[in-house]
């Protein structure tokens, strides 16, 4: 008896899922400097160099990236206003503490630019 209730035990503590604290953000990767008339077909996936993470206790967002990587970061919202700048890629940007709706994420380099989108 004691076996199966500790059995049972161990099952709800396994299904019983936390919620993280950080969550990823997808993003869209545009190039500069493209040339449209180009046809040929990549059909490698791009990934950008970088990794944008929503943390949503602290209201803050974090984005990391090579260290060599010159890069502005905006956190801008619905209508387009800055809420947010940094002039290198590893930082954490804070969200203003009363805002709700959707946030755009901008990482502008000289060659490509991220834009991520994150809901609150």
């Amino acid at each position: 008896m004691k076996k199966i209730i500790l059995l049972i035990g161990i099952l709800l503590c396994i299904s019983v899922h936390t919620v993280a604290a950080k969550e990823d953000v997808l993003v869209t990767i545009l190039l500069k400097g493209q040339d449209l008339r180009n046809t040929t077909v990549k059909r490698t996936p791009m990934q950008a160099p970088v990794e944008i993470y929503y943390d949503e206790v602290t209201q803050t967002v974090e984005v990391t990236g090579d260290n060599e990587l010159e890069a502005q970061v905006y956190i801008k919202d619905e209508s387009g206003r800055t809420l947010a700048y940094s002039s290198s890629i590893n930082t954490t940007l804070i969200i203003p503490y009363d805002y709700s709706g959707i946030l755009l994420v901008c990482i502008e380099t000289e060659y490509w630019s991220v834009i991520g989108e994150i809901e609150i």
